[in-house]
């Protein structure tokens, strides 16, 4: 899903495997320097998911797509929005109401309740 909200992926002068992967290569290392900047707020993206996780995704890809197109947003879309879904699809397994309150997650990932 993280190919979902990279601008390798997402604009024509990346179609070049070259470009694509120098790209790639450069966002692994932004990711790296800046994961203890995440910050998610879990509760607000479980409201929007609001049980329909394919309209939530599509509309953050659109969301995506509208942005400018840098590594900051890849790593904003990215990290939000897959960080949701893997804590929706969780509380789904795990039959744990979605509607319970949730603190917001940093990159310690931690949270009181799904």
């Amino acid at each position: 899903m993280s190919d979902y909200f990279c601008s390798a992926h997402n604009h024509i002068k990346y179609i070049n495997p070259v470009p694509h992967l120098l790209y790639e290569s450069r966002l692994r290392l932004y990711f790296r320097k800046n994961i203890d900047m995440m910050k998610i707020n879990i509760e607000d993206s479980l409201l929007e998911i609001n049980n329909n996780l394919q309209d939530y995704i599509d509309n953050k890809h659109m969301e995506y797509i509208i942005a400018e197109r840098n590594m900051l947003n890849d790593f904003n879309y990215t990290t939000n929005t897959v960080s949701s879904v893997f804590i929706y699809i969780l509380c789904k397994f795990l039959n744990i109401s979605t509607n319970v309150e949730l603190t917001n997650i940093t990159s310690n990932a931690y949270i009181t309740a799904c």
